[in-house]
């Protein structure tokens, strides 16, 4: 897979060692692996907002926490606080508010977390003599000073912290705009994504499914569709060499598939029930073998040389492909 940076408004693509993408089909990839990346981003993009305004509000939450009073383990004045920041952890159901303190009496510090617990601090040495240093904060508008001098040797360092944006200090990606509008979707083009997706998972859906049965798809594919006329001249011609005559179709019943009732008549006065009834089974069964018409499973009923019952009917390939396919299920 490769490992893509682009700039859209300069049509440029690099691979993960930092070289421009030539080869057209990398480049047809590369653009196709940023498009769908950038739909499942916008397809995330109302959950992302709603996590990031929640954890924002936690933050708030944190931080809107009063302080505790903390007091010098040495002189027992109550400490100064300095610090008050996130310490966050692995997940955010772990993070915790982080005070430090400072007694300016003695020059002694404490850190406490609002769960109560103590902040172990680190060793702040001096990079000359690796000795011990004390350090002072000064926070004035939008600048926090350090001031770091070592007990030791005397050295003094100063670090600041600016926390103003100045207009003309900031960096300009000349290519933000261009790319902005490239890779984060529009709600139609957003939508448009979603749907070509979603329709492409369905077709492979399908195809794998027609892959696996494709036996069954097949079969139904060469099946001869016959409408209730033709079905009925065919039964007629079939059950007269049978012995069957006055055949009767009647009670349409047009849902998915259609459902009708047939009533016959025994003409052989020397048949039994049983032999005439199953004579009849075997007859439809063998006629309906790759037609789109079926002998409903409640079977054939006889009452005294009438044999009757209901036949269903199917005008599609599709519906045939699917029974064909739950008979196999069952």
């Amino acid at each position: 897979m490769i490992n893509l940076r682009l700039r859209a408004a300069e049509n440029i693509f690099f691979d993960e060692s930092g070289n421009k993408i030539k080869n057209k089909k990398e480049l047809s990839l590369a653009r196709f692996g940023i498009y769908c990346y950038s739909g499942e981003r916008y397809e995330q993009k109302e959950e992302t907002i709603a996590e990031w305004m929640n954890e924002d509000r936690r933050k708030d939450q944190l931080l809107a926490q009063k302080e505790p009073l903390v007091y010098c383990l040495g002189c027992l004045e109550r400490m100064k606080l300095v610090i008050k920041e996130i310490d966050y952890g692995v997940n955010s159901d772990d993070s915790k508010v982080m005070y430090l303190y400072k007694c300016d009496p003695c020059k002694e510090k404490r850190g406490i977390y609002s769960d109560g617990s103590p902040y172990i601090f680190k060793a702040d040495l001096c990079p000359k003599c690796n000795s011990e240093w004390e350090s002072i904060h000064k926070k004035t508008k939008g600048k926090i000073t350090t001031t770091s001098e070592c007990i030791k040797c005397g050295n003094i360092e100063t670090f600041t912290l600016d926390l103003n944006i100045k207009s003309g200090e900031k960096k300009i990606d000349p290519n933000f705009e261009a790319d902005r509008k490239e890779y984060c979707l529009s709600a139609e083009k957003g939508m448009k994504y979603i749907t070509n997706r979603n329709n492409f998972k369905r077709w492979m859906e399908i195809s794998e499914d027609e892959e696996k049965h494709k036996i069954e798809l097949e079969k139904a594919k060469k099946t001869k569709i016959l409408s209730i006329a033709e079905l009925s001249q065919l039964l007629s011609k079939k059950l007269a060499k049978a012995g069957y005559s006055n055949l009767a179709v009647s009670n349409p019943e047009i849902g998915r598939d259609l459902v009708v009732g047939f009533t016959v008549q025994d003409i052989k006065a020397d048949r039994a029930e049983h032999d005439s009834t199953r004579t009849l089974k075997k007859l439809l069964s063998d006629m309906f073998e790759n037609t789109n018409w079926h002998l409903m499973s409640e079977g054939i009923r006889y009452k005294l040389g009438i044999l009757s019952g209901r036949l269903r009917g199917q005008d599609s390939v599709k519906h045939i492909y699917e029974d064909l396919k739950d008979e196999i299920v069952s």
